[in-house]
């Protein structure tokens, strides 16, 4: 495989023979483009290159590879395959996907020769090796005439095989080509500006920046397969925006007391008769001064936040009536609350429950939790449901295990179930004794009464607005306890 107009490293061919080799699809359209022209696997190559990783233009470039220099032409000329390349920049799984669409446009646009086009550089390498055996023969060898008559005849071949490329480029229609790849290249941008989106609102949940490439690599390659869990990424992500929101501007007038006057360089607390110094020429100069110095006189404000909440545990309703949207806004919100907690260095449990524990998922500051997470969040829904024992899973949580002490808990539903007289008595007195706080979040028109006997702090849900959600649930997990 040789290279026609991009030069690819050896790194991002062994990336592509593997690609090649482990997907049905790519390796298709790869065939059926070798069926039109022996040289298209090397221009399938350079298009994923230019995908994963921008490789350099060849400094020379063949006549008989204008049909791919045409191609790639055609590319370059439309704005949306630069936003596609950024996108899927060293990530292989969007690189191939991408990929593999493009390729599908090409090969069904190219002209159908009535024979697979040979590659003429085959008849270069055939006549420089008899040229090579023809200069090591004797002036008067009888084989030199045979030889040179076989030289004569592949370079034949070579020119014809060239002019037949060359007809082959001019059937190209470059307009046709562009107007085929617009559509292809628009989706494939949205598709992988998508699934970019919602790997962001599964992945990095506490403030973490960075993840491996095993880590992108398994998320873009189950959302690419799974709309479900790309609804739910991209949701999810917006509802954690949403909250981080809150939590920010918490922090922002968390400090909103005044106590005291002290020195400092804040020009937000500088009192006002050090301000006036400045409509002076000579005391501005003493201003600057002790601005740089840090002795201006300022206001010290203090709040009354406490440094951190306790941990999380988050119950999800798994029941039947959750299937589809409710499912999906339920764990978006889940996600949400473990960025807080996480971000907040606070342990956070999650749990899917319907007449039964579905699954529960312990999550951690800096631990790599993506692919427990994607089972997690996969996990399909179905029976009955119960709050009594969901909620006592929780309690044995903060009883026996320390991660989780003096834990808040969150109930997501859209359901009714009951809940004894004693354990609401036992539930309340605990927490009003330990200090812990219930949230439950009704998806519904009307909270049903066991929520409001559980816990004061209901967030009722009659649409899946996250706006809603923020201004009742995230406004007030964000907001300082209560004394």
């Amino acid at each position: 495989m040789r290279d026609l107009i991009y030069s690819v490293d050896k790194w991002t061919t062994y990336l592509w023979r593997g690609l090649v080799r482990d997907s049905a699809v790519v390796r298709e359209h790869v065939d059926r483009g070798r069926a039109k022209l022996a040289t298209f696997p090397s221009f399938a190559r350079e298009v994923f290159a230019r995908l994963y990783s921008p490789p350099k233009p060849c400094l020379r470039t063949r006549p008989e590879d204008d049909w791919a220099k045409v191609l790639h032409a055609a590319l370059d000329e439309l704005p949306a395959f630069k936003k596609l390349a950024a996108h899927c920049a060293h990530n292989k799984e969007l690189a191939s996907a991408a990929t593999a669409n493009l390729l599908e446009q090409l090969v069904e646009r190219l002209p159908d020769p009535p024979a697979p086009l040979d590659d003429p550089d085959a008849r270069r390498r055939e006549v420089r090796g008899l040229l090579d055996f023809l200069a090591a023969l004797n002036a008067n060898d009888p084989a030199r005439a045979p030889l040179e008559q076989q030289i004569e005849e592949a370079k034949a071949h070579g020119h014809d095989a060239v002019d037949v490329m060359a007809r082959f480029t001019d059937a190209l229609d470059p307009d046709a080509l562009r107007q085929a790849l617009r559509r292809s290249v628009d989706d494939c941008a949205t598709e992988v500006e998508e699934i970019t989106s919602a790997a962001a609102g599964l992945s990095g949940l506490g403030g973490v920046h960075t993840s491996s490439d095993a880590t992108q690599a398994l998320l873009a390659n189950t959302l690419k397969d799974s709309d479900a869990l790309k609804r739910l990424g991209l949701l999810a992500g917006r509802m954690r925006r949403i909250a981080m929101g809150k939590r920010r501007t918490r922090t922002r007038h968390a400090a909103s007391e005044l106590s005291d006057v002290t020195n400092g360089s804040d020009l937000a607390r500088v009192l006002p008769h050090e301000l006036l110094k400045l409509t002076d020429p000579v005391l501005a100069l003493d201003f600057l001064r002790a601005f740089v110095e840090g002795a201006l006189l300022q206001y010290e404000l203090v709040g009354n936040e406490r440094e951190g909440r306790g941990p999380m545990v988050v119950l999800i309703d798994d029941s039947d009536s959750m299937d589809g949207p409710p499912a999906t806004f339920a764990r978006a919100a889940a996600l949400a609350l473990a960025d807080l907690a996480l971000t907040e260095r606070r342990a956070c449990r999650l749990v899917r429950f319907s007449h039964k524990i579905n699954a529960v998922l312990d999550l951690r500051v800096g631990r790599d939790s993506a692919k427990e997470l994607l089972a997690f969040l996969s996990g399909p829904v179905g029976g009955g449901t119960s709050f009594e024992m969901p909620l006592r899973a929780a309690r044995e949580a903060i009883e026996r295990e320390p991660a989780y002490e003096r834990a808040d808990v969150v109930l997501i539903t859209d359901g009714e179930a009951e809940l004894s007289p004693e354990f609401l008595r036992e539930w309340t007195q605990r927490a009003r004794r330990e200090g812990l706080t219930t949230y439950a979040i009704h998806i519904g028109a009307h909270a049903p009464a066991v929520l409001r006997a559980l816990t004061h702090e209901v967030t009722g849900l009659p649409a899946l607005d996250p706006e809603r959600l923020a201004a009742g649930l995230f406004d007030r997990i964000t907001s300082p306890p209560r004394a």
